[in-house]
């Protein structure tokens, strides 16, 4: 116990021992570093940093630990060795896909616009309803004529959709004109999703949908992927498609759908911001479709932002992830063979051919709104450094003073598909600059 040294009028009063007692004991500890308040009273700062430590090793052996759910999908080789693979009818028109895919970027190096943007309104058709879970929505099915439907198999020529849109516009596309005494009334932005690997229906999708609409009065139009779904082929098994040339052509194809959407959703709500977005192999569509659009929307036309989640820059995740063995080598003439040459072709569909075409044309102008880029610290199909020459490669398209945000979450491909709701949507949210009114428990 610190001793009570006299006053000049004498020793201190008991009454103020304990100060002092404090006092002494708070200089003492100010003597030996910096501190923190713990629980207990006083704690070193080092025990602090201990924790932090901890909590981040923890932290990290978690992520670890959801990654290796991915090595899953490495058994399937063992359990079921005989399933479907890609590209079970060799390479297919490979030269031709790749015509179609250098002319898109060719036309924006060159300062040339692409399709013309009534090429939707021109052969757009409208079908059913599509039924919602809730009654405060309204969705629909509809279609166009694909602006790459000559390389296309007769079931993908034509580009199917769905609309989804908050029931408080009044009015809708597939109605007649809006009344003149009110207005149009126009959504507070349009999402444009495009489907992940092997995602063959628009539900899952929807229901993301649903919920943008709902909560934050956004529309969103879900598109079916050539080879996928309805526009499957009858001999494509599941979402395998049979020929290399025709997986290019697929690519090149939505992405250009997806431009031409966003093309006319910026005519018919002009005031409507638009967001193009995707799991897996949907945000790398997402991302080529953003950088499409952002050159074929109008000057003074809405603002464009990509959200990429879980997404590559190149196609090359087949070759190097866990994807490896759902090449049928055999098919392309074995895989001593067939690997490199596969190699040089999915790198003339790397991201970088869009945003070098876009940055060597001095007329072209980097439009891009926002760049959210969400990735997995342990994915074990997309390598990190895709994950990154994705948000590099989009940042250089951005608008100075842009929003630009790489995010790693805990986890791997498959922990990303379960957490959609928890980590993909809140980043959909904030590239419209929308904060729901309460705070939803992801």
């Amino acid at each position: 116990r610190p001793s009570t040294p006299p006053t000049r009028h004498g020793p201190l009063h008991p009454r103020h021992r304990l100060v002092h007692v404090a006092s002494t004991t708070v200089a003492r500890q100010r003597a030996r570093g910096p501190t923190c308040l713990g629980e207990g009273g006083i704690v070193p700062t080092q025990a602090k940093q201990f924790c932090a430590r901890s909590a981040s090793t923890m932290g990290a052996l978690i992520s670890f630990t959801l990654g290796c759910v991915d090595q899953l999908y490495y058994m399937a080789r063992f359990v079921a060795p005989n399933r479907p693979r890609y590209f079970k009818d060799g390479w297919g028109d490979v030269s031709g896909a790749r015509k179609l895919a250098d002319a898109a970027a060719a036309s924006i190096a060159s300062g040339k616009s692409g399709p013309p943007r009534e090429a939707v309104s021109q052969s757009l058709e409208w079908g059913d309803a599509y039924r919602t879970k809730d009654s405060s929505l309204i969705a629909r099915h509809g279609s166009f004529v694909s602006p790459l439907h000559e390389a296309l198999p007769e079931p993908a020529k034509r580009c199917h959709f769905v609309l989804v849109c908050p029931l408080s516009m009044g009015s809708f596309p597939w109605t007649a004109s809006v009344p003149q005494e009110r207005g149009p009334v126009h959504p507070k932005g349009t999402c444009i999703m495009l489907p992940a690997t092997a995602e063959q229906g628009p539900e899952p999708r929807v229901s993301t949908a649903e919920l943008l609409a709902r909560e934050a009065n956004i529309a969103s139009i879900v598109i079916t992927a050539p080879f996928y779904g309805s526009r499957k082929p009858p001999d494509q098994p599941m979402h395998y498609v049979c020929t290399v040339g025709d997986f290019w052509n697929a690519g090149t194809a939505i992405m250009q759908e997806a431009a031409l959407l966003s093309c006319w959703s910026a005519e018919r709500f002009p005031r409507a911001p638009i967001c193009t977005t995707g799991f897996s192999w949907g945000g790398a569509m997402a991302s080529c479709t953003g950088l499409l659009a952002s050159q074929w929307l109008r000057p003074d036309g809405p603002e464009i932002s990509v959200v990429s989640y879980a997404g590559s820059a190149t196609p090359s995740v087949i070759l190097d992830g866990l994807l490896n063995d759902d090449v049928d080598w055999a098919a392309l003439g074995g895989h001593a063979a067939a690997a490199s040459e596969l190699a040089q072709v999915f790198d003339c569909a790397h991201l970088r051919n869009l945003t070098k075409a876009i940055l060597s044309n001095s007329d072209a102008t980097a439009r891009l709104a926002g760049v959210h880029v969400v990735s997995f610290l342990h994915d074990g199909f997309i390598r990190k450094t895709f994950s990154e020459d994705l948000f590099e490669h989009l940042s250089s398209c951005c608008v100075p003073g842009g929003t630009k945000t790489l995010s790693w979450k805990s986890g791997g491909h498959i922990a990303a598909f379960f957490t959609r709701d928890r980590h993909h949507l809140p980043v959909i949210f904030s590239a419209f600059n929308f904060k729901p009114k309460r705070e939803r428990q992801w």
